[in-house]
């Protein structure tokens, strides 16, 4: 809106007209032109920095896509590698797919030969953070440890893991592995391990995990994070050889993280059994509350020779590694002896083994009652104990009849070698 200006100097009277609008113009243009200045400012080393690194990037692929990068680069790494570094022969391209045959690798005790390495993978997947590997091949893997050094301090804490990038390990195959460890007689034998593994920051998704060694195989499913405390929740389905016999099988889950992990397994036929289980400060002191429950144990799948044996209840467990205590509750039928249960309340602090109360009831109402000790500190350690029974018989099951007796104690105090005993009974035996 223009405004009238009147100036009364050297006695003349002008008139000013000044359009306010013109003036905030003028006010505005600078400010618009320093702030177009400070954008070029920053765009101009930013799109400078994209064009070098399109550059660089494209370099780099024409340096790995040549035929003489991969033996040039094992010549640097045989001559720069701490220790001795051997192939036999390789092939391929470092963009697409490297086959070597024949590594081995030696440094201070440790050896690492490998009959065959396989590696496909996207290396453009980089640009964009992202480690991709199709196809990564490892057999006839023999590796030795050497003996660890002594510890100064005190592990640290595991701490957590961000990974720099995301991963996509689409197929991970190592076959026939040995592990020499310190002081072992044997290696452990893999014979083989598969993954499918998702991995971004710290979150890692287990696609599919198989394993076969030692006579056991496993595939396991599921989630967990690479935080302290690792939490997790995993499927597992597993399964056992026992050596000469039969095969045993189970599935279940297994959730939580380090500070508390709760387990849950079947295993299934020939046997019934649940195994439920939460683990404590895995850290730093483990603690344990874990039960067995047997639905059916039938001992004739296990042992033909033992017909018409079976098992049904529960053993229950608590506690740590300086004290556990064993609890149980187990219901028997044995073809010779006939039903009985067993009830048992001990413990075991790292010293002594205690039975504090074992309990042993038999169809025909026969009960014996087991209290005692075992201390093992020597080759066959020594024992303290007391047997008091009522209404026994023998056999326990069955007729005819040798020997009653209606009441009677036993106590015993030694070694295996060198014990005495004393009994206090009377025995009838019917004629």
């Amino acid at each position: 809106m223009p405004n009238n200006i009147i100036d009364h100097s050297d006695n003349y009277i002008t008139t000013q007209f000044v359009d306010e609008s013109d003036t905030e113009e003028s006010l505005e243009r600078p400010f618009s032109y320093k702030l177009r200045f400070i954008l070029r400012l920053i765009l101009w080393p930013i799109t400078l920095f994209i064009l070098l690194l399109l550059i660089t990037i494209s370099g780099l692929i024409v340096l790995l896509n040549n035929e003489h990068t991969l033996p040039y680069l094992i010549n640097i790494a045989q001559e720069v590698a701490p220790g001795e570094l051997h192939i036999n022969n390789y092939q391929g391209r470092l963009t697409d797919s490297v086959t070597i045959h024949g590594l081995r690798y030696e440094a201070d005790g440790l050896e690492l030969n490998i009959g065959k390495f396989h590696l496909a993978w996207h290396p453009l997947a980089l640009s964009y953070l992202q480690l991709d590997i199709l196809d990564l091949q490892l057999d006839q893997v023999r590796l030795t440890l050497p003996p660890a050094a002594p510890a100064t301090e005190p592990s640290p804490a595991f701490a957590g893991i961000v990974l720099p990038l995301d991963i996509d390990l689409k197929r991970l195959l190592l076959t026939n592995l040995w592990l020499n460890l310190p002081d072992a007689k044997q290696p452990l034998y893999l014979k083989r391990f598969a993954a499918s593994i998702q991995a971004s920051g710290t979150r890692v998704k287990i696609k599919q995990l198989d394993v076969d060694a030692l006579g056991a195989t496993a595939q396991v499913q599921g989630r967990m994070r690479l935080e302290p405390a690792i939490p997790m929740r995993l499927q597992v389905n597993w399964g056992y050889k026992v050596p000469n016999s039969l095969n045993i099988a189970g599935f279940g889950t297994i959730q939580g993280n380090l500070k508390n992990l709760d387990l849950d397994q079947t295993i299934t036929a020939p046997l019934a059994v649940n195994i439920a289980a939460t683990l404590q400060n895995l850290e730093q002191t483990p603690q344990w509350d874990a039960k067995l429950t047997v639905t059916n144990l039938n001992f004739t799948s296990l042992v033909p020779q033992l017909p018409g044996h079976s098992v049904t209840g529960y053993l229950r467990s608590t506690g740590n590694l300086d004290n556990i205590m064993l609890t149980s509750d187990l219901k028997l039928a044995l073809e010779n002896l006939g039903k009985f249960t067993i009830k048992l309340n001990s413990n075991y602090n790292g010293k002594t083994f205690t039975a504090r109360h074992v309990a042993v009831t038999t169809s025909n109402g026969a009960k014996i009652i087991i209290m005692g000790q075992y201390i093992p500190n020597t080759d066959l350690g020594r024992f303290a104990g007391q047997i008091n029974w009522h209404n026994l018989r023998w056999p326990l099951h069955g007729k005819p009849i040798v020997a009653q007796s209606q009441t009677g104690q036993l106590s015993i105090n030694g070694t295996p070698s060198a014990y005495t005993y004393q009994l206090a009974t009377a025995v009838t035996m019917p004629t």
